[in-house]
């Protein structure tokens, strides 16, 4: 027999993974995936990256018949003894669901921390599986399913699941530990039963229970995820070690959700989807329903899931367009990759958004509402809470009455005698630039004997409709505290054609969402019929208040 171990069959066995010049094989001491695996200049070579001693890898590979004794034979039939400080700490029996001995598995204390050795009912010594891999036994405590028709508790290793069966609570667990991914035919066992994923408190422990609620799903009738409170790598054991009771951990089940739920916030609705212990949030904001048949929202996208980073993805998404959503799961795709399934998750969270936005009850009895009075931002011309338009023909000097009630407003002072709420300008403008718009602010102040005052008006250069701009004006209006806002103008405001009804519609949608009075620059319908703005009726009949603005020469 050869004095050099077979690559092959360390990676046939360990169930390796080609990783660019080498291969990830299963630790045979921790069980983790781990093990480096490489053949240099006919040699192999082996490193175990989660740092379990060299000596340790060695005598488990020789165990297991993989690696060559000091003599040049490998030690199949004749295992080497337990190496010095080596201890059994405890035993796993193996059985059907018949309840027969198949396999019992030892927990070793080393020097390292601990190993697992394998062996046959009928063997004395620690001989190993005599082939067999793990992969195709049963569930450790598969034999005691038929006990009850309860929840499963499916944990990640034995000592987790023997502390369960210890408060009389049925476990299982597979006999790979964090790193398997194989389980043969061993998960039918738990076909239309109510199984409970319980990790360890660590990644590897939560990246399998995230892999066993995906393979579950269409086996198990539900499949829940528990964390309870442990230490760092704390599992069951450690829960009850503690003083954990079962009530308390049944009352934690008795919370935790398994189908999609929806909730509404202030400015809209979460769906929640409960996936691969953990969720999945989508987040809908900032809600546009005044298109014919649209509802545009802002939609955040949070993964909540164990072993994954916590980004998300935000972005505009008409829920009712298929084009759209099919855009919008791309990116998602790109975002989080395609492994679950982004296009049935998206139209979830769409659907449910959409039925919960159509059925929200906004009514109010009518008596029960709160007395209001009339509030001017600035006596008569503009009102508190809502739109005012000033329009007429060009040259008539709208853009400087504007800036004029803007100043007044800014500075807190009255405009010809009438009074005003002092309140921050934004002024967004989609006609100028900033070095024409402060000249012309310049003139006003001077004309009105204010040459040296800074009134503070912010100035926006627009570059896109407003109902596209609304987040983040949000975001400048919060930011900057501010109390109006000026559009000059309306018609290149709203970035379709004015003479739609929808186009209004969707243009003082955009406003409200805005929250803060505002004061719109727009123009006339023709030179000889000025007595509402250009476009639709919708333009003057949905603002609160409008004022044709005419130049006359003297």
């Amino acid at each position: 027999m050869s004095d050099q171990p077979s690559l092959d069959a360390i990676i046939d066995v360990l169930d390796g993974k080609k990783e660019g010049g080498s291969f990830r094989v299963t630790c045979p001491v921790h069980n983790g995936a781990s093990l480096i695996v490489t053949e240099k200049a006919g040699k192999v070579l082996v490193n175990c990256k989660n740092g379990c001693a060299q000596g340790d890898v060695l005598a488990a590979l020789r165990e297991r018949g993989l690696w060559p004794s000091k003599n040049g034979r490998r030690a199949v039939a004749s295992p080497e003894p337990p190496q010095q400080g080596e201890a059994l700490d405890d035993t796993y029996e193996y059985r059907d669901a018949s309840g027969t001995l198949l396999a019992v598995k030892g927990r070793f204390r080393t020097f390292a921390g601990k190993t697992f050795k394998w062996r046959l009912p009928d063997d004395q010594e620690w001989n190993g599986l005599s082939g067999r891999k793990e992969e195709t036994l049963p569930l450790f405590g598969v034999h005691l399913l038929a006990e009850t028709d309860g929840y499963i508790f499916f944990t990640e290793g034995e000592k987790a699941a023997k502390a369960c069966h210890a408060v009389c609570l049925t476990a299982v667990c597979g006999a790979g530990s964090a790193s398997q991914r194989k389980f043969g035919d061993a998960l039918t066992a738990l076909k239309n039963r109510d199984v409970v994923v319980w990790p360890d408190s660590d990644d590897a422990g939560r990246l399998l229970m995230r892999y066993l609620t995906r393979e579950l799903d269409g086996v198990a009738k539900s499949v829940r995820c528990i964390a309870p409170d442990v230490p760092p790598t704390g599992d069951a054991h450690d829960y009850f070690a503690n003083g954990g009771s079962v009530d308390t951990l049944l009352d934690m089940l008795a919370k935790v959700r398994t189908e999609p739920w929806v909730e509404e916030t202030a400015d809209g609705y979460v769906v929640s989807l409960p996936e691969d212990g953990g969720f999945i949030r989508f987040e809908a904001s900032d809600i546009d329903s005044t298109r014919r048949r649209s509802l545009d929202i802002m939609l955040t996208v949070r993964c909540e899931l164990p072993g994954t980073t916590k980004d998300q993805f935000s972005g505009r998404l008409n829920v009712t367009s298929l084009s759209n959503r099919e855009s919008f799961r791309r990116q998602l795709d790109e975002m989080f990759g395609k492994e679950g399934g982004w296009t049935r998750r998206l139209n979830i969270a769409c659907s449910m958004v959409r039925k919960a936005h159509n059925e929200r009850d906004n009514s109010i009895v009518l008596l029960e509402a709160p007395e209001v009075t009339t509030q001017h931002l600035l006596a008569p011309y503009m009102l508190t809470d809502g739109p005012t338009i000033i329009f007429g023909q060009g040259g008539s000097a709208k853009t400087y009455l504007a800036l004029a009630w803007s100043a007044c407003i800014a500075l807190g002072m009255p405009f010809l005698g009438s009074p005003v709420q002092q309140a921050a300008v934004l002024f967004i403008d989609y006609e100028s630039t900033p070095g024409v718009m402060k000249k012309r602010l310049e003139k006003v102040l001077a004309g009105m004997g204010m040459a040296n005052s800074l009134p503070p008006i912010f100035y926006w250069p627009a570059t896109a409709p407003l109902v596209d701009m609304v987040p983040a004006l949000q975001h400048e209006i919060l930011k900057d505290d501010i109390g109006m806002v000026v559009v000059d103008s309306v018609m290149l405001a709203a970035g379709a054609d004015a003479e739609r009804a929808e186009t209004a519609g969707r243009y003082f949608g955009a406003l409200r969402r805005l929250g803060v009075p505002s004061l719109n620059v727009g123009h006339v319908t023709k030179a000889g019929g000025d007595q509402f703005p250009f476009g639709s009726i919708f333009w003057h009949n949905s603002a609160r208040l409008t004022w044709n603005v005419k130049l006359r020469h003297e």
